[in-house]
């Protein structure tokens, strides 16, 4: 239902429900929050990666599967799971990156926006349908669409209920890049040169972005990131091999 491997300080989170193409049920949303809970506190990691089995990123919200617990559960503690595994998601300290083939649908479009970075196959197709559905888009999704591409591109997006192609979802800010095929190669190689990076500068950088997204960010604590970079081993030989490159290019 959700692979979880982790290799060189990078995590990868597979969606595995191919036969639905791979949509968000209830227990695999409480998978997703139980793993996201767990990387957490993993101290070396620099990069996740959620992504879908079989070139499809995620179909939506399993609504069958929902309405099933409905009757079992507390329905308004079901229905927020989607939003509890967005901000699971979201509040992970490591840089985070939705991989987006296929189709990426309602839900998936939640949790794509809650990573850091989208970067997407040629052929990803992103759709937002639950209007046409009759239910509101929900899990907090709105309010991410409005961070990502504005109130008025949002709105086309949740109102007009339509699938968009890979390009136009990148530009109007919905992707972050297309990555050329083949996809998987092209991905591995952005992954690496991403976990490439300073720990330390990775961490802080994306202790910025939650700041910022949280209305609380004070430019006054770049200071403090910026002397713990500047006396950090790793940053150090960071530094060092790019000067030591950009004089190879210019001499």
């Amino acid at each position: 239902m959700l692979d979880v491997e982790t290799h060189d300080a990078v995590a990868r989170l597979t969606l595995r429900r191919p036969e639905v193409r791979n949509a968000l049920s209830p227990a695999l949303l409480e998978t997703l929050i139980d793993a996201c809970e767990g990387l957490h506190h993993d101290d070396a990691l620099r990069v996740v990666v959620l992504r879908g089995a079989d070139g499809t990123f995620c179909g939506g919200a399993d609504l069958p599967g929902f309405l099933t617990r409905f009757g079992a559960d507390d329905p308004e503690a079901v229905a927020d799971l989607g939003r509890r595994a967005a901000e699971a998601v979201a509040a992970l300290p490591a840089i985070t990156v939705a991989a987006i083939e296929g189709h990426c649908v309602g839900g998936g479009v939640v949790l794509a926006g809650a990573c850091d970075l989208r970067w997407a196959a040629p052929d990803a197709r992103l759709c937002v349908p639950e209007l046409a559905l009759g239910i509101p888009l929900a899990w907090g999704g709105l309010e991410r669409l409005v961070r990502l591409v504005g109130e008025s591109a949002a709105l086309e997006l949740v109102l007009g209920c339509e699938r968009v192609d890979a390009a136009e979802a990148r530009r109007v800010g919905l992707l972050s890049a297309i990555l050329e095929a083949p996809f998987a190669e092209h991905l591995e190689a952005r992954l690496s040169r991403l976990a490439d990076k300073p720990l330390g500068a990775l961490r802080a950088t994306k202790r910025q972005l939650r700041a910022i997204r949280e209305g609380r960010f004070d430019a006054k604590a770049d200071a403090g990131a910026l002397v713990a970079a500047l006396n950090d081993p790793e940053s150090q030989r960071a530094a060092q091999a790019y000067f030591a490159r950009r004089a190879r290019r210019d001499g």
